[in-house]
């Protein structure tokens, strides 16, 4: 009885359990390596896990249309930081946003800002995205899971889809171009700068260039529900082995 007991809990276990088909897995995994060889093969994408740019652009925030400059850092796996200097009617604003592990802070003209458990974990899958964009890491299947999606037309790209999930990290799916097979776009629910309702983020990449033997997107447009939030420009792009540890500090 207890056998047939042990048997019929682990046939419920797997009735529970979604099942993934054999296929989809080795589709992803076989998108997300010809990604890896498109962007300059795994050893380029290795060799510096941490980089810098600056940047410029435009975005709409409670219906105001704002022009900024700013910097942008990371170091794989959960350090990032962006600055972002703008005016609304005629007052200058510098927002600090930084993640460092489980360490978070954003300041405004200096000025900590409070966080609560909601921020800190749209911060946190900000710093994760840049670890997926990445693309080798999603081939360790102990921190994510990938599986093949429909595929999509993201504006005129044609557009081989992949769904991914990580153990602290929300679902994301990355969309990539089918003639290059560079990552094209990516899809996520996110939280809306001012207003703090869900919304559907669109990010495209364009205007690659190589940096350090890596393909990068030196051209971003954010899409919130289809409507344009942000418009930005990178430049001086530059990728380390290490940055300094003070580029993140939270503790200042």
């Amino acid at each position: 009885m207890r056998t047939l007991g042990l048997a019929t809990l682990v046939t419920l276990i797997a009735l529970a359990v979604p099942r993934v088909r054999a296929d989809e897995g080795d589709d992803a995994i076989a998108t997300v390596k010809a990604g890896i060889k498109a962007h300059g093969g795994e050893e380029a994408l290795k060799k510096n896990k941490a980089g810098e740019f600056k940047m410029k652009g435009s975005m709409s925030i409670l219906g105001a249309d704002l022009e900024y400059t700013g910097t942008m850092a990371y170091q794989l796996p959960d350090q990032f930081k962006a600055t972002i200097d703008t005016s609304l009617m005629g007052q200058a604003l510098s927002i600090a946003q930084i993640v460092n592990g489980d360490k978070f802070k954003t300041t405004l003209n200096g000025q900590a800002q409070p966080l609560d458990d909601r921020t800190k974990a749209e911060l946190r899958q900000g710093a994760a995205s840049q670890e997926i964009a990445m693309l080798y890491p999603l081939l360790n299947k102990e921190k994510y899971t990938i599986k093949a999606g429909k595929d999509a037309k993201i504006g005129d790209v044609d557009c081989s889809t992949v769904l991914v999930e990580g153990k602290s990290t929300k679902a994301i799916k990355l969309h990539f171009d089918k003639k290059t097979g560079l990552l094209h776009a990516t899809v996520r629910q996110a939280i809306a700068p001012g207003v703090g309702n869900e919304v559907e983020e669109v990010t495209v990449m364009s205007d690659f260039k190589a940096v350090d033997g890596v393909q990068t997107p030196m051209k971003l447009v954010v899409k919130h529900d289809g409507k344009v939030f942000m418009s930005t420009t990178l430049s001086d792009a530059k990728t380390s082995v290490k940055l300094d540890p003070k580029v993140f500090s939270v503790d200042d």
